[in-house]
């Protein structure tokens, strides 16, 4: 099943995303934006490069220049399509999904995944193929921009990062080391092989959550394959919960602000974070391209997502691993990040998926769930005093998406198993 969404498009290789579907989304795409001359990007799936090569040739082609830039996380891509005032990109991923698939999220001019996009017709011939460009400095321009806002070593820390084989296997323990660290990393191997299931959660990074448990490293860091998400975890406590990366980015920025944007199903830990800010939290659909327009619209540099994605604008408008990491370590230089995470609302979150039934119909939630606020802007995300549930179809898998929090595990888990019991 090729799912296509806000996130882009992505299917298992060789049965759902094949070269005739590559190349017709590809043209198609080109020719929306009108551009000549876009960024290739990738992760390091075995299959990227076979895919990376169709994408070029038949850019090339139609005569466009495509501007190459390897193996980089997505918010470098994304980045550097903006700083170098490219047509747009193309980057080869699946993020978090399992190797055997891949897809492409397509880029705009502003460096950002379009919410919604539509062609009929492919560019027009040209008679004279493109160019292909060699990219060597976009990881380097990203570092660059982000270490502007670095203002000094305030104590060196011992940092351990697990990039699973993807593509942070180079930018987020050299940006560690140019702040002055010392960046132990782990599966790090930009082989394609991930070691370990590739959404970045506690229970699927066990070597680095021993590590921290053990007190070998201060503080560690883990990235899904394509580097827009990040995990943390400290010395002592081990990885903590994906839902405390924005949280604790949010503190490491440490500056007044005035909104955050978030999606429907993101903790709300956050609003704890965002309170010490001084800012609002407001909540808008699930997926990257969706908190962007949000943030835009009501004039927020602050936003991300709960799975671990951290968008601070004023550097790059994405999720950012490396941002992420940049203000999780700065906070680390100067306050016990272990006694912040202790000071947090003790909050749980139940998550849960079910698989896609045609005959699902989650309107029927509407008529057996009462809550304070309803909103069916995404799915539907019911909402009380210190309790919320979300029930939404994914935008990257096959999947029904059942998420809830509340100040008791039970009350949380409790939730879940009624939404189920009523679309299952």
């Amino acid at each position: 099943m090729l799912i296509e969404s806000v996130s882009g498009m992505r299917g298992i290789v060789g049965k759902d995303l094949l070269p005739d579907v590559v190349v017709d989304r590809v043209l198609r795409f080109a020719a929306f934006t009108g551009g000549r001359r876009f960024l290739i990007a990738r992760d390091t799936r075995k299959s990227g490069e076979a895919i990376s090569s169709i994408v070029k040739g038949v850019l090339t082609f139609y005569g466009m220049d495509v501007y190459d830039a390897g193996i980089v996380p997505t918010p470098t891509a994304l980045f550097y399509v903006r700083d170098r005032n490219l047509d747009g990109g193309f980057i080869i991923t699946a993020s978090h999904n399992p190797s055997e698939y891949n897809g492409i999220k397509f880029v705009t001019e502003d460096g950002l995944f379009p919410l919604a996009w539509e062609s009929k017709y492919y560019p027009e011939y040209s008679g004279a193929s493109g160019r292909e460009i060699n990219v060597r400095d976009a990881v380097e321009v990203h570092l660059n921009r982000i270490l502007r806002h670095f203002d000094g070593q305030k104590k060196k820390l011992r940092i351990c990062v697990d990039t699973n084989g993807g593509a942070a296997f180079f930018a987020l323990p050299e940006l560690l080391r140019r702040m002055g660290h010392d960046a132990i990393t782990l599966n790090s191997e930009p082989s394609g092989v991930f070691v370990h299931n590739p959404e970045p959660r506690k229970e699927h990074l066990v070597e680095l959550d021993y590590l921290l448990r053990s007190g070998a490293c201060d503080i560690g860091f883990g990235t899904d394959p394509d580097a827009d998400r990040l995990i943390c975890g400290i010395k002592g406590m081990g990885i903590l919960s994906e839902e405390f990366t924005l949280p604790l980015a949010l503190l490491g920025y440490g500056k007044k602000a005035t909104n955050v944007v978030v999606n429907y199903s993101t903790s709300m830990l956050v609003e704890f974070a965002a309170e010490k800010l001084g800012a609002r939290v407001i909540r808008t659909k699930v997926g990257e391209a969706n908190v962007v327009s949000k943030m835009k619209e009501v004039d927020a540099f602050l936003g991300g997502e709960g799975n671990g994605g951290v968008i601070f604008s004023h550097i790059n408008s994405a999720r950012d691993s490396l941002v992420g990491a940049f203000y999780i370590t700065k906070l680390a230089e100067n306050e016990d990040i272990g006694e912040i995470v202790s000071e947090f609302p003790g909050y749980y979150l139940a998550k849960e998926k079910i698989g896609i039934d045609d005959n699902v119909d989650l309107s029927v939630l509407e008529s057996k769930i009462k809550a304070d606020f309803v909103s069916k802007d995404d799915g539907f995300y019911f909402k009380w005093k210190n309790a919320w549930l979300h029930v939404r179809k994914s935008n990257t898998e096959p999947i029904i998406r059942i998420y809830a929090e509340a100040d008791s595990e039970d009350r949380a888990r409790e939730l879940v198993r009624k939404a189920i019991s009523i679309i299952a």
